[in-house]
């Protein structure tokens, strides 16, 4: 089972914390809040190992040990995170608006107008500074973690 980060299990701990009972039926939903990439198939499979049925109440405990089980080719958010880090100059979990622009203009699939609005998005207060996580984000609403 793959090893989980304090950060992953702050994203379940979240995830799970969302306002209403969770059950084994959400798991797929819950794994995905928290940033792993799998699919409903892949979820009930990891559910039915785990010996999880629908009704069961879903708890962190299970849903860490389900993301231990998800494959690491679908843990995209770690992946990232993981090298977005050596931009992290304050060790502060954040990277500078000139690094973040940096990244995006460099991936090619990103026109000028686009760019400054993700930009905009980040940093409304313009303090040149984002978190990580709100780097991954951006990733992930905008697609570009293919």
């Amino acid at each position: 089972m793959a090893e989980i980060s304090e950060q992953d299990l702050k994203c379940i701990q979240e995830a799970l914390g969302i306002g209403w009972d969770r059950t084994g039926a959400d798991l797929g939903v819950v794994l995905r809040s928290a940033g792993y990439r799998v699919s409903e198939e892949e979820a009930q499979e990891i559910s039915k190992e785990l010996d999880v049925k629908p009704s069961d109440p879903l708890t962190a405990t299970t849903v860490c040990m389900a993301a231990g089980k998800v494959k690491p080719e679908n843990q995209a958010r770690k992946v990232m995170l993981d090298a977005f880090k050596c931009m992290d100059k304050f060790g502060d979990g954040t990277i500078t608006m000139t690094d973040l622009r940096l990244v995006l203009t460099n991936m090619g699939d990103i026109k000028q107008d686009e760019l400054d609005m993700i930009i905009e998005e980040v940093d409304p207060d313009d303090v040149g500074r984002v978190y990580l996580e709100d780097v991954y984000r951006i990733f992930l609403t905008k697609n570009l973690l293919s």
